[in-house]
């Protein structure tokens, strides 16, 4: 809302792999994923749901009130090493 109350054009999301059925991440010689394999919907708890929203919330604003939105879905992303 913020963007839009500010004029706004263009807006990019950083979504996550964790949008994907958990199951479709367990095994490491898996087929490449595609958009469409987010759904039916099943992703991670938590992280995963709001990742998912967020990109129809991106798709809601850019029918809704012409928001220009790009997302991209990261995979494997080097964490901070707090997380070792």
């Amino acid at each position: 809302m913020a963007a839009r109350k500010h004029g706004v054009k263009r807006f990019f999301y950083a979504s996550s792999a964790c949008v994907y059925a958990a199951d479709k991440q367990t095994n490491a010689d898996v087929t490449a994923l595609k958009e469409s394999d987010a759904y039916p919907a099943m992703p991670e708890d938590g992280y995963g749901w709001e990742k998912l929203f967020s990109e129809r919330m991106c798709r809601h604003f850019r029918e809704d009130f012409g928001l220009i939105t790009r997302v991209a879905r990261y995979h494997n992303v080097l964490r901070p090493l707090w997380h070792l």
